[in-house]
């Protein structure tokens, strides 16, 4: 076959279809290269982020010890000789070495309702009522 027997249509499809092909390669190509510079971006970040436990975990220690902290001054100033169920409660609940029973956890949260809501108590001590009805719930998750 002579490429004088060619049709000039022919070479033009032809030659188009190469540049097509070509800037198909290329746009791939050009995708890859980007895909590895996201991925090269995503690693850095990535670097940034290895010492992210033991940081939440130094946090989550900071905020224990201040839930604990808070429960127990509450806990101290809801004490009264005329509630011996409830302070038997709050001695527990405050005490680290000893976690609270699902029951007593009940309880505890039912008295505490109960006095934040009594119209009879005095403000102060309904407001550490409720106030520590949040600390049992940030301590005792349900």
């Amino acid at each position: 076959m002579d490429i004088s027997t060619i049709s000039w249509p022919i070479l033009i499809s032809f030659f188009s279809l190469l540049i097509a092909f070509g800037t198909f390669l290329n746009n791939q190509f050009g995708v890859i290269s980007s895909i590895k510079e996201r991925l090269a971006a995503i690693e850095e970040q990535l670097k940034s982020l290895r010492g992210f436990p033991e940081r939440v975990s130094c946090a989550e220690t900071k905020i224990d010890v201040f839930w604990h902290s808070l429960a127990d001054q509450l806990s101290m100033q809801l004490h009264s000789p005329h509630t011996p169920q409830l302070d038997h409660l709050l001695e527990q609940s405050v005490n680290c070495d000893h976690t609270l029973e699902e029951d007593d956890l009940f309880t505890l949260r039912n008295c505490l309702t109960k006095l934040s809501h009594d119209p009879r108590e005095q403000l102060p001590r309904r407001t550490s009522a409720g106030l520590l009805l949040g600390c049992l719930e940030a301590l005792y998750p349900k």
